[in-house]
Formats: structure tokens, C-alpha cells, sequence
């Protein structure tokens, strides 16, 4: 059995007279079906893993994975091993802040306006 070239409406058989509109519509409404059902094939194509072993994975990087903001946990870095905050940083903001003129105390800056 073929497939007739332009679909037909629901209740009305092979009617040759179907208006250019009526044909426009239909062929956007397939368009819309067509594209919603590969949206779903490819979402149904996802790799997926169970809600157990997704927590076993987030527990298990939290545990052995260092963050150093919780000191309590993890207890502080020793000086020099931030690799975020070098002593070089901190001479080079103390030298922008005296070039200009902010800081005036001599540390290293607490802000910084952008």
C-alpha cells in the first residue's frame, strides 16, 4: 500500500479538492509531529543511569575530594600550596596598590573595583 503525497484530513477521504491552505497547514502539523518524534527518539537515545548510582558517584567524589573552604573538614592549606593565591599575587597587588595610591596601610588590598 502506498502512502498518499499529501496528507489528508481526519474524516474526509482522498478529497482532490482540497484547498492550498488546507494543504500548507497539513504539511506544517506532519513537519511538527515529524520533528517532535525525533526529538524524542533522541531523547530516549541518552545514556541514563539509575538515581542510586548517581548519588553513590556524588557521595563518593564529596568524601574524597578536598575543599578547602570547609576547614573543619579538611583543615586549611599551608602557605604556598593555593595555587590560586601565590606570594607573587600578593607582592603585585601590594605594588599596584602603592602606584596607585590605594592601601595606603600596606597590605595586600581587601577589594578590588572593577
Amino acid at each position: 500500500m502506498s502512502q498518499p503525497s499529501t496528507p489528508i484530513l481526519a474524516g474526509q477521504p482522498n478529497n482532490p479538492k482540497l484547498n492550498q491552505i488546507q494543504q500548507k497547514l497539513l504539511t506544517l502539523k506532519l513537519k511538527r509531529i515529524n520533528e517532535l518524534n525525533t526529538n524524542l527518539k533522541d531523547l530516549l537515545n541518552k545514556d541514563r543511569i539509575y538515581a542510586s548510582n548517581a548519588s553513590y558517584l556524588t557521595i563518593n567524589y564529596v568524601t574524597n575530594t578536598k575543599d578547602y573552604t570547609i576547614p573543619e573538614v579538611w583543615g586549611s592549606l599551608n602557605p604556598g600550596e593555593n595555587p590560586f593565591r601565590g606570594n607573587n599575587q600578593i607582592r603585585g597587588r601590594q605594588n599596584q596598590n602603592s602606584k596607585n595610591g590605594g592601601g595606603g596601610d600596606g597590605d595586600a588590598g581587601c577589594c578590588s573595583i572593577m
